[in-house]
């Protein structure tokens, strides 16, 4: 820590000495303050065939190490533009998830302090679930943390 620390702040002295704004990731994550990037500016991710992703993160297909295990996370879309049915009415049926990932605090397990997440978790091998059941589950999403700078930042 303390030599993350002192990389930051050397980081931050030659940002300021150049006149570039630097935006660092926090030291550690306070999931009262977790939110969706994505939800918080009422946006949607459109892939390059055209789907449409609740954001970035779920648009594609990858795998990460994040908390001491190989983490698969699986694209998750909402539906296309090749489809003859209007945005509205294909981001009307994943009202919930709107919902849940606008209340992350509340409604999605960060897994980041759990004892379990380094234990074999049956919960954050993917991100099919959550442990409270929310599909797809968020639960480790770095976004999220600010650990990982969205598109928008």
């Amino acid at each position: 820590i303390n030599k993350t620390q002192e990389v930051f702040a050397e980081a931050r002295s030659l940002a300021e000495r150049l006149g570039i704004n630097l935006n660092l990731p926090p030291l550690f994550v306070d999931p009262d303050k977790r939110q969706c990037p994505f939800i918080a500016r009422q946006a949607l991710f459109v892939t390059v065939d055209g789907s449409f992703a609740p954001c970035y993160n779920l648009a594609h297909t990858h795998s990460l190490y994040i908390n001491r295990h190989l983490r698969n996370e699986s694209s998750y879309t909402l539906g296309s533009i090749s489809q003859s049915v209007p945005l509205a009415v294909i981001c009307g049926s994943h009202v919930s998830l709107f919902s849940r990932l606008q209340s992350m605090k509340e409604d999605v397990p960060w897994c980041g302090d759990c004892i379990y997440s380094t234990q074999n978790c049956y919960y954050v091998d993917n991100n099919e679930s959550d442990c409270y059941g929310n599909q797809p589950g968020c639960n480790e999403c770095l976004y999220s943390t600010g650990f990982v700078k969205c598109l928008f930042d």
